[in-house]
């Protein structure tokens, strides 16, 4: 193999590694309207593979032992129609637009999340990556 092709081989996987393993950039706040509410936006980049974007909010008062009964009281009609497990249910909604937002921004998902009335629907479960990211900073190392 020549020096050349070695070259253009090894450029291209290193590519290939940056694009399939992506970044991630993630934020999150207080709700002005209610402190015990918290908002954490994710933005996966995947590269050739998409990108990915989570808005969540959630419960700080409510521990884990009682989360399947604050969900049952906040989650969305959709989610809660359908036949949901409780075991590794956390405090924590997924949040939705009904606009064509995205939640590229952060202050986006902050002011959906922190909205009097959020349009959410489905928990964030204990084994999604959105609770790796939330558990530290809502319950704590």
């Amino acid at each position: 193999m020549s020096t050349s092709m070695l070259k253009h081989l090894m450029l291209g996987s290193l590519l290939s590694l940056t694009f399939a393993s992506g970044c991630d950039t993630k934020s999150h706040g207080e709700c002005s309207t209610d402190e015990d509410m918290h908002w954490f936006k994710r933005t996966q980049y995947g590269g050739p593979l998409g990108t990915n974007k989570w808005c969540v909010v959630c419960d700080s008062t409510v521990s884990l032992e009682d989360a399947d009964l604050w969900v049952e009281d906040n989650a969305g009609e959709s989610f809660l129609d359908g036949e949901w497990r409780v075991e590794g249910v956390t405090p924590c909604l997924y949040v939705y637009s009904d606009e064509d937002e995205d939640f590229a921004e952060a202050a986006v998902c902050e002011a959906a999340a922190c909205a009097p009335d959020p349009d959410v629907n489905d928990p964030v479960y204990e084994n999604h990556g959105m609770w790796v990211y939330i558990e530290p900073i809502l319950f704590g190392d």
